[in-house]
């Protein structure tokens, strides 16, 4: 430090102009000037916050029936879904056909309770009857079972 004439110290950076040491802003910082054009800083990772959980929404928006004309990425989603979660081995085509229509059968046989029973008062003969229709309750499955937190009350039925 030197001091300046008020008696004050001051800090000299060695030039005589009071200045920085000849270099750039960004060898300040590490960085090497690359002659010009703005500076893009790096993109941080992505990561999570302790305590918080990952947010998942509705993944199935549509209903999906055999020999309808159904939303082709609705369906991939479905086959998706079977794939994924019930263990079968669908290609995801985007075609309501007989092997995804027969996997969405067995799912409803095996869920029956959640996805046929609440129908039986409204003409379903047995809830073990299944109908490869990707309806209310079976839609509602599908969306809870892939996204827990969403807890999706019973449909209105009929």
């Amino acid at each position: 430090p030197t001091t300046e004439s008020n008696g004050s110290p001051s800090i000299s950076s060695g030039s005589p102009s009071g200045g920085g040491g000849g270099g750039t802003i960004l060898g300040s910082f590490g960085a090497q000037a690359s002659g010009g054009g703005p500076i893009t800083p790096p993109t941080p990772p992505a990561g999570q916050v302790l305590g918080e959980t990952t947010s998942c929404g509705i993944y199935l928006n549509e209903y999906i029936k055999y020999g309808a004309k159904n939303n082709p990425e609705e369906v991939k989603k479905l086959q998706t879904f079977l794939n994924t979660n019930e263990g079968t081995d669908i290609p995801v085509t985007g075609f309501y056909g007989p092997v995804t229509h027969k996997a969405v059968h067995a799912l409803q046989a095996k869920y029956w309770e959640e996805i046929l029973a609440p129908w039986v008062p409204y003409g379903l003969p047995t809830p073990h009857t299944s109908t490869g229709y990707v309806y209310k309750t079976t839609k509602r499955w599908i969306n809870n079972a892939n996204c827990p937190t969403l807890n999706l009350p019973q449909p209105e039925l009929p």
